[in-house]
């Protein structure tokens, strides 16, 4: 049977802020023999409604951006394959995808 963490961050407008906590949810979970960790809806960067979708694009970064990497690397280093919603970079000017990446862990891709 796996074992599964369900995580539940308050994640603030501070990517930076957001990601130091995944890390450390991450680092936790693999401590405690959690094969898969999810993360809520805006682990990248909370959205309020009043944020324009030209706001929300300069938080956007590549699949191999800095957090998306980070978190693999935190994931590997922890043997937890991590379920987490991003905001990827789009070929549209001003505006981003959201994107679930999963199995971050043991070299696989996003």
């Amino acid at each position: 049977m796996s074992k599964v963490a369900l995580a539940q961050i308050e994640s603030s407008t501070n990517k930076e802020e957001n990601l130091r906590s995944a890390v450390s949810i991450i680092e936790q979970a693999g401590r405690r023999g959690a094969e898969l960790i999810t993360f809520p809806e805006f682990l990248m960067a909370f959205s309020p409604a009043s944020q324009t979708p030209e706001e929300l694009s300069k938080i956007a970064e590549a699949v191999d951006g800095r957090f998306i990497s980070t978190l693999c690397e935190a994931a590997s280093r922890n043997r937890v394959a991590v379920l987490a919603t991003i905001y990827e970079t789009s070929a549209t000017p001003n505006r981003c995808s959201t994107r679930q990446s999963g199995s971050m862990h043991s070299g696989m891709s996003p």
